[in-house]
């Protein structure tokens, strides 16, 4: 493993070594504001904001001075612009489901004045294949969408429409159109739970006054509307606009969420996932993360994954380009990377063993900004005692750069299945102990988890922990043979633990009880 090539500066921020962090939040109508320590100048917001066609939580997050009032968080710096964050499923026949997405078969016909009014809705054009489209919803003068007629509950195989394809009307004329374009048939979840509670228990008003708290809990919970019930609904119902979130419309699958908001930028998903149809697959992104902001802007991007091996990509794009990928050992990111693959159990070091985080650090000739994201070693579905089952995919590696670490697959799912999925995303300061990759402590399920990851050797470094740990018994979930933990199996009265590092690389990662 290579060393980090970044200048390493800095001291431990005393802030993290006082009492038992707080947070404040503020709710805005149906977004809320949470504020925690960053470093000793900064504190962090993350704002979870309603937004795409299925109006779910996605979030921004925004650096800003001590003192500063949170209501004017935006002249802070915008480290994450987000949009793209509450994750999606990858559904089989039905493609991307959940999350922001709805039915991407969906198609946007411009016919401009095409003097078409709600009567036509449930009306079924044919293509020159013979494929049925139903036309569900008038967008406006010069515009509407059409849906494909699926064949078989749970396995539609919904038939393609692409630009030039011949559409005829049930009376055989032919319709004359300008362009047809892809779009998704939103809304294709509805809501059923949307809850926010100051550590879990007192619900967050929209009353402008800040509290302050250990954690916020944010309940969501939604159904995922299959796209061929909602198209027949459409049907049964000519000339009717429909509701796209009729409760009795049949379902493929829920997903409820609780998402813990804490302390030092960091959020836990607690996430169940409840079959209701039987269908082809189900592959869920319990966490992802849109490469947005100053984050995604600074000159050097690295890419920390541990667990894999060195390996080389498929050639990609017209150039034909490869890349020679280290995660373990640290990747600087290029600024464009014209990639679409998935990462398995082949760039695994150990097949049963799979990547638990994902960590990108992002700077100039010193590291500034940092976002992990994971998922529980104990808890839920991949706990490692159960050695990585129903975890084929463990990454997609994207030309957007968006970060999509994959939790669990599920094959030929039926209905009555469950299961759980516990997932992390936190912002961190890299400086707060310039030694490390990364060093993240947050709360998952009932229990403090520390991950600490190293490229340097370090003999008898001394790592200064949250003061609310000191005295607290710890296990070692995971731990590399080159990282040696010299403290006995409780954090010592300061707070802090011992370790030494050799070979340039080591792990651990503690669980508090």
């Amino acid at each position: 493993m290579r060393p980090t090539i970044f200048l390493l500066m800095g001291v431990v921020m005393a802030v993290f070594a006082g009492d038992h962090e707080k947070i404040t939040v503020l709710r805005q109508g149906r977004d809320v504001l949470v504020r925690s320590a960053f470093s000793e100048r900064q504190d962090i917001i993350i704002r979870s904001v309603r937004s795409g066609g299925n109006e779910h939580p996605n979030e921004a997050a925004w650096l800003v001075s001590k003192g500063s009032s949170l209501k004017d968080y935006e002249q802070g710096e915008k480290i994450h612009s987000g949009a793209d964050e509450l994750p999606a499923f990858f559904t089989g026949e039905h493609g991307i489901l959940g999350g922001n997405h709805a039915s991407s078969f969906a198609r946007q016909i411009t016919a401009p004045g095409h003097g078409l009014t709600e009567s036509v809705l449930g009306a079924v054009l044919t293509s020159g294949a013979g494929k049925a489209f139903v036309i569900m919803k008038i967008v406006d003068a010069d515009a509407f969408i059409v849906h494909p007629v699926g064949a078989k509950a749970g396995y539609p195989a919904f038939a393609s429409l692409g630009q030039g394809d011949a559409l005829s009307w049930p009376d055989g004329r032919q319709l004359q159109y300008e362009k047809i374009t892809s779009t998704q048939l939103w809304p294709g979840t509805r809501i059923t739970d949307d809850a926010f509670l100051v550590d879990g228990q007192t619900p967050l008003l929209d009353d402008g006054r800040e509290v302050a708290g250990d954690f916020l809990e944010h309940r969501f919970v939604y159904d995922v509307v299959m796209p061929e019930a909602l198209v027949d609904l459409v049907r049964r119902n000519p000339g009717q606009a429909c509701d796209f979130r009729d409760p009795r419309l049949d379902i493929l699958f829920s997903v409820e969420t609780v998402f813990r908001y804490q302390p030092a930028g960091a959020c836990t998903m607690d996430q169940t996932y409840r079959i209701r149809h039987s269908f082809s697959s189900l592959r869920c992104l319990g966490v992802m993360f849109m490469w947005s902001g100053t984050i995604a802007q600074q000159p050097r991007r690295e890419f920390y994954i541990p667990k894999l091996k060195p390996f080389t990509t498929p050639p990609f794009g017209p150039e034909k380009v490869t890349y020679d990928c280290d995660f373990a050992g640290i990747y600087d990111l290029p600024a464009a990377m014209p990639v679409s693959f998935y990462i398995t159990r082949e760039q695994c070091l150990d097949p049963h063993d799979l990547p638990d985080r994902f960590v990108r650090i992002s700077g100039d000739h010193q590291r500034r900004l940092g976002i992990a994201l994971g998922y529980s070693l104990f808890a839920g579905c991949t706990a490692k005692a159960n050695r990585g089952a129903e975890r084929e995919a463990v990454y997609y590696l994207y030309s957007s750069q968006k970060m999509y670490p994959f939790g669990l697959q599920m094959n030929a799912p039926a209905a009555g299945d469950e299961r759980r999925l516990l997932a992390f995303r936190q912002y961190f300061n890299p400086q707060r102990e310039p030694d490390a990759t990364s060093f993240l402590h947050h709360r998952q399920a009932d229990a403090d988890v520390v991950y600490l990851d190293f490229h340097k050797n370090l003999s008898d470094k001394t790592i200064v922990l949250p003061r609310h740990l000191a005295g607290r018994r710890f296990t070692i979930l995971e731990k590399t043979p080159s990282l040696t933990l010299k403290s006995e199996d409780v954090i010592s009265p300061a707070a802090t633990i011992l370790l030494s590092v050799t070979g340039n690389y080591g792990y651990v990662v503690l669980k508090i009880d």
